[in-house]
């Protein structure tokens, strides 16, 4: 440990997801000072570091009252009220951070992180450093002053200024060797206070606990891997984008799916990433779609993860148009899409792949233009076919793809696309379909009638390798097989009720097949009609 060693905590009254969530009681006494009584409990020189605005005043004064020392500083420049709130100390002194919204980190776990900050003479440590894949919300940074210090020299975005260590993160983080430590279970969970409901879960984890303030984190993170409302643990593999075509209007080409309730469709969505959905998918073209995401998105669902739309297919624009008019339009569904899904930063998907070289390129250039000003996340192109995919793989700006595929089709892997994909590391590959639209999963007077295609047949080979593969059902085989595919890092699955949801959640606690298996399984597929891949052929 550091010869000096000062644990800082920082929180501010006016949070916009949670307003006044450090005076919020849990425990019987306000948040913001039961994280630093924890964090103290083993002796360390623990000390909140807040704004000095009248905001915080009460804040301050309930702390200073409970005989913890509290400094006040910037607002806005969190790195500089840190670097303040350590101005007696040199650069050889040890520097703690937490955030009072995280209510776990006690003083043992902060011991533990010191200890091993001294043993590897960093510069700086984190948990993520130490442990792989901790609980989100079981948070210790620890750094040398002086590396800050100097960090704060080198680096004065607003960025580093709020966020305090990104430039030591970026620095320090590629050579750690972290060890495992949690189970799937525990890595799932969310244990932060960023939302009324984490509020709710974070307060009732302490409900019954004899000693709120010595309660060890791995007693209280027990408590919360064995709660009922505990989220599913997802397996190692691709994870799960939830696919929202059918949340907001009738759905489906061989089966029409009436869309849910919008106050169930609001709660799929928050589930979905309470349980560590990746993404949401939507999209300008799917009615209804977009209001219902972004009502989902409040309350501090906002940033848990990703969001991805399609601009509009833009069938209104004639041939003829010129490639400012395309921008126009390009620019006016992203503005509507951003006013509708409100608290987000997109990714953003042309719905056409021809739209890329359409209009002289017109849309995909306004598409760039709009995420180097900052609207967007990341662009790419949603694709139907092996050209379409061919063709996006030669945009050298494009960075994620979605595109359809599933167990039975054999199109991507024929022209050698798959190959290529997982060549690209830059790209990330969204998959959908993989059920094809539900169909695999149905019995066979549910399947679209195509010529020269033996339903049953093929029913019947994939009832022959879940069983040969051990798996639960046939829509367990078919994404047990696509997240074992290496060149895919999502699957876009939907859902039109919570039940439905909740059995893909499931499917997605399941290992994925083993690399062997699905090799093997792949080999043994048969070839089905090309017009069965593509649901714009069905009758």
């Amino acid at each position: 440990m550091p010869p000096q060693t000062r644990v800082l905590i920082q929180a501010r009254t006016d949070s916009a997801r949670l307003p006044a969530k450090a005076l919020l009681p849990v425990a019987g006494m306000p948040s913001a000072l039961l994280a630093l009584l924890r964090a103290g409990n083993s002796g360390l020189d623990v000390r909140l570091a807040t704004s000095d605005r009248p905001v915080d005043n009460r804040l301050a004064g309930v702390v200073e009252a409970a005989g913890i020392k509290v400094f006040r500083g910037s607002a806005d420049d969190v790195r500089q009220r840190f670097l303040d709130a350590c101005a007696d100390l040199d650069d050889s002194a040890g520097v703690v951070r937490l955030t009072a919204d995280n209510l776990l980190p006690d003083g043992r776990l902060i011991e533990d992180v010191l200890q091993e900050f001294a043993q590897r003479q960093a510069l700086y440590l984190n948990l993520d450093m130490i442990w792989q894949r901790p609980p989100y919300g079981l948070s210790v940074e620890a750094f040398r002053l002086g590396a800050l210090r100097e960090a704060a020299s080198q680096f004065d975005s607003c960025f580093e200024r709020e966020h305090v260590t990104p430039a030591l993160r970026r620095e320090h983080e590629k050579e750690a060797q972290s060890a495992a430590r949690f189970s799937a279970s525990e890595s799932a969970i969310r244990c932060t206070m960023d939302s009324f409901d984490d509020y709710q879960w974070i307060a009732e984890c302490f409900d019954n606990i004899d000693d709120p303030l010595d309660v060890p984190w791995q007693t209280l993170l027990d408590k919360l891997v064995h709660h009922p409302d505990a989220p599913i643990a997802f397996s190692d593999g691709p994870g799960l984008v939830l696919g929202t075509a059918q949340i907001g209007a009738p759905y489906g080409s061989a089966v029409t799916i009436q869309p849910p309730e919008r106050n169930e469709a609001v709660q799929m969505i928050r589930t979905a990433i309470a349980n560590g959905a990746t993404g949401i998918d939507t999209a300008r073209a799917y009615p209804g779609s977009e209001p219902i995401i972004g009502q989902a998105l409040k309350a501090g669902y906002a940033g848990r993860c990703d969001v991805v739309t399609k601009i509009a297919p833009l069938e209104a624009l004639p041939d003829n148009a010129t490639p400012a008019q395309a921008a126009d339009a390009t620019e006016i569904s992203l503005l509507r899409s951003l006013q509708a899904l409100g608290e987000c930063k997109p990714d953003v998907l042309l719905h056409r792949a021809s739209h890329l070289q359409q209009w002289s390129g017109g849309v995909w250039k306004r598409l760039l233009e709009l995420q180097g000003e900052g609207l967007i996340g990341r662009v790419g192109v949603s694709v139907q076919s092996t050209h379409e995919l061919e063709q996006a793989l030669t945009t050298p700006e494009l960075t994620l793809v979605q595109m359809p595929c599933n167990l039975l089709d054999w199109r991507w892997r024929k022209a050698g696309l798959t190959e290529r994909l997982e060549k690209a590391e830059h790209i990330v590959v969204h998959v959908r379909s993989v059920l094809l639209q539900g169909t695999l999963a149905r019995p066979a007077s549910s399947w679209p009638d195509i010529e020269n295609l033996d339903t049953q047949t093929v029913i019947d080979f994939l009832k022959q390798q879940t069983e040969r593969y051990e798996r639960h059902s046939i829509a367990d085989l078919c994404i047990a097989w696509m997240r074992a595919q290496p060149w895919v890092d999502a699957l876009v699955i939907g859902a039109e009720s919570m039940e439905q949801l909740q059995d893909t959640l499931k499917l997605f606690s399941h290992q994925p097949l083993t690399q062997l298996q699905a090799d093997e399984l792949t080999q043994t597929i048969p070839e089905v009609p090309e017009q069965l891949l593509n649901p714009a052929q069905w009758k």
